[in-house]
């Protein structure tokens, strides 16, 4: 079972033709300058920038298929995101940040809790969970941010520069964790990078964007 994404992605009046195809329990890296449209993607597989032709499926299942008018909402997509800028509620604390999403789709408090301990742990910050995200380091804001995708049990789980915002050591930190959470997770995973290195050391298989193409 695959993610495959063949077609033009578009945002605004940026658009580019991308060829992915990404397994489950490995990474997929997604690399390229500013511009090239690295996010885009993450975007369309999210579901929050439709393709402009082509086809999405994930596990034979068409997520996106323009011609077709096929078109899965990103709340049936089984999809987490870590975006860039991470995304937290400022005014909940980290227990309250994580079990959000669980208690939104229906499961019971009990539950979301127990689960929200189960992924602080899978990612190593159970000791975070009373703080609020601005009492938090670069490095503590993206572990509580991972384990708000990893909580969800995602199919697909995209990264989007996760190592942006963190200092030296966490940025280590990283790179030796998230093998192992995916491949706990089989879940199929995307990171977008433009460094060569976090690449080299986490992913899989690579995919190379070249600068934007105009309309």
């Amino acid at each position: 079972m695959t993610l495959e994404l063949h077609g033009t992605v578009q945002r605004g009046e940026f658009h580019r033709e991308v060829r992915i195809s990404a397994q489950p329990g490995e990474v997929t890296a997604i690399l390229g300058v500013n511009g090239s449209g690295k996010s885009t993607v993450l975007h369309t597989i999210a579901g929050l920038s439709p393709l402009q032709t082509g086809l999405l499926t994930v596990d034979d299942v068409t997520w996106d298929a323009p011609a077709e008018s096929r078109w899965i909402t990103p709340e049936q997509r089984h999809c987490a995101v870590v975006f860039q800028d991470l995304r937290l509620f400022p005014h909940l604390d980290v227990l309250r940040n994580i079990t959000f999403g669980l208690r939104a789709s229906g499961i019971r408090r009990v539950a979301a809790i127990a689960r929200a301990h189960e992924a602080l742990a899978e990612v190593g910050a159970s000791a975070l969970v009373n703080r609020k995200p601005a009492n938090l380091s670069g490095g503590e804001r993206q572990r509580v941010a991972l384990a708000r995708a990893l909580v969800m049990k995602p199919r697909v789980l995209l990264l989007d520069e996760p190592f942006a915002s963190v200092d030296e050591d966490s940025h280590k930190a990283f790179r030796e964790l998230l093998p192992r959470i995916v491949e706990g997770l089989n879940a199929i995973t995307l990171m977008v990078t433009h460094d060569e290195t976090d690449a080299s050391a986490i992913a899989s298989r690579q995919v190379r964007l070249s600068p934007q193409e105009l309309p």
